[in-house]
């Protein structure tokens, strides 16, 4: 095993110790090094990147956490009650759950599948409640233009 040191102090997602070379190259997942059970995963083929980010739910992006939604609400179902949450990114109810009865073993995983998806940006956008053309580092041609079409 290689030491392989971390981007920054708060670093969660990349691995702390690597092997091999290419193909064959594995990293060792901090969080699960840290629960005292050493697993390597490859990281060619996307196993690392699966596990850190649907196993722990840390962005590859932001190498932090996914945010948690905002709220979280009961739904009706036909046959049961169902827990959705709110994104802060898209402004969505997303479901928590399946709508199928099964047994899942990562609850959070329809949270952090929407995440991976959605959450591109460390920074929330900008309230949905502001048009988006008067956001100050968004559409700024949009408004210089619609501004000098009305001199």
């Amino acid at each position: 095993m290689v030491d392989n040191k971390p981007i920054a102090l708060d670093d969660m997602y990349n691995p702390r110790w690597t092997s091999g070379i290419g193909v064959e190259k594995e990293g060792v997942c901090p969080l699960c090094w840290i629960n005292g059970e050493l697993r390597t995963f490859r990281t060619k083929v996307s196993a690392y990147w699966y596990h850190m980010n649907f196993f722990h739910g840390i962005s590859s992006a932001t190498c932090q956490p996914y945010e948690p939604p905002r709220a979280v609400r009961q739904v009706v179902l036909t046959t049961r009650l169902m827990m959705e949450g709110y994104c802060h990114q898209c402004s969505q109810w997303i479901p928590l759950e399946s709508i199928k009865i099964i047994t899942v073993n990562v609850r959070q995983i329809y949270w952090w599948k929407h995440a991976q998806k959605c959450h591109i940006f460390p920074v929330s956008k900008p309230s949905p409640s502001l048009p988006p053309t008067i956001h100050p580092t968004r559409n700024t041609r949009k408004r210089q233009l619609t501004t000098s079409n009305t001199i």
